[in-house]
């Protein structure tokens, strides 16, 4: 049987209507400005650790006076576009022709991915391609 949390997760997307594709995640309103402002905020302990002044502050979506799974909103248009679109024209006169075909997708959000971007990040911080290609004799 699934917890209670995940039968929530499933009746906020049917109730706002939530795109499946769409990215999730929390709003951040701030940081924290000290100790004490975390203290008397809505519970946010990710991997255990209790929010601690200069922590992200999270805003608490359900009011439960917990940010966790629940508090979670779409972020943006979803990656798969809501709209495709494509026009053209052709234009012909005796021997000369001429067309066009114009297309393009809207209402869709694009995120980048660090781990695909970033030098040195995988294989535990260094790529394959990288190892061993340091020499200390110049090319010449």
């Amino acid at each position: 049987m699934k917890s209670q949390a995940t039968l929530q997760i499933y009746r906020t997307y049917l109730t706002l209507e939530i795109h499946l594709a769409s990215n999730m995640g929390l709003i951040a309103e701030r940081l924290f400005v000290d100790d004490q402002e975390a203290k008397n905020s809505p519970v946010q302990s990710f991997g255990g650790i209790p929010a601690q002044g200069g922590d992200i502050k999270y805003r608490d979506v359900n009011g439960d006076g917990q940010i966790n799974e629940l508090d979670k909103v779409p972020l943006g248009y979803p990656t798969t576009p809501e709209i495709v679109y494509g026009f053209g024209f052709s234009f012909g006169y005796k021997a000369f022709d001429i067309s066009s075909f114009f297309q393009g997708s809207a209402r869709s959000s694009f995120f980048i991915d660090p781990n695909a971007i970033t030098p040195f990040v995988q294989n535990g911080g260094s790529q394959k391609w990288a190892v061993g290609s340091y020499c200390e004799q110049p090319l010449v």
